[in-house]
């Protein structure tokens, strides 16, 4: 028995399962509701539901606003049965269970009752956009191939080499020098360095390592000039 509790060592009924393949259920104790899964490993499902529960961000919105309103303490991870086999095999006894307890959201959590093997942790309770759903798939060779073709064939083109270069050069300066502004110990003069950082300490002599260091909070000088006070 794994119980979902905000700050607690994982405990087991039978530690022997930890590592086992199975169906398992989370069972609110209080209002006895409950829900059924099935997984390659316990704990590591049930560490899946936990930290998804705590950061309210659970895929089963029924599961998640019960936990919202009951707490962590009346929930338990339980192993219903172990099963060594195939994910098949795990999916079938899941299926035996959910067809079981299903009542369409009344004292069961699980949104469907046919069973289906979708993205992990994401089972049974949250359908798939098929306009979104390839997004996260490897590209085949043949993409990539066609990718590569078209990249090679831009960059045999000046402008384009070119606009990738200042591109870059932005994206390499952007932290370097956006609205910094500094002031001279010795006039009080306030400046506000719009343009490169490096640029600005070279056209006045001085060092740019040590200056971004001021930048960053790391000295309170350097070369007589201060990032202005609160």
């Amino acid at each position: 028995m794994m119980h979902l509790k905000v700050c607690m060592k994982v405990e087991y009924k039978e530690r022997g399962n930890a590592s086992k393949n199975g169906v398992y259920r989370i069972h609110n104790t209080i209002n006895g509701r409950q829900y059924f899964g099935s997984c390659k490993q316990f704990k590591r499902r049930y560490l899946g539901h936990k930290n998804a529960l705590l950061a309210n961000r659970h895929a089963n919105c029924f599961l998640q606003a019960d936990f919202n309103k009951y707490g962590a303490d009346v929930f338990v991870f339980e192993v219903v049965e172990v099963i060594e086999g195939t994910r098949e095999d795990r999916l079938a006894r899941e299926q035996v269970y959910v067809s079981e307890f299903f009542d369409g959201g009344v004292m069961c959590y699980n949104f469907r009752k046919d069973v289906c093997d979708t993205r992990e942790g994401q089972r049974n309770n949250r359908s798939i956009d098929p306009t979104t759903d390839g997004r996260c798939k490897t590209p085949s060779h043949e993409v990539l191939a066609k990718r590569s073709e078209g990249i090679k064939k831009a960059m045999q083109s000046p402008e384009y080499r070119a606009a990738c270069a200042q591109r870059a050069k932005e994206i390499r300066w952007k932290d370097h020098s956006a609205n910094i502004t500094v002031v001279n110990l010795s006039t009080g003069e306030i400046v506000t360095i719009e343009g490169s950082l490096r640029q600005w300490c070279l056209d006045r002599g001085l060092s740019y390592k040590s200056f971004h260091l001021l930048v960053k909070g790391k000295v309170k000088s350097s070369g007589g000039w201060c990032l202005p006070t609160a």
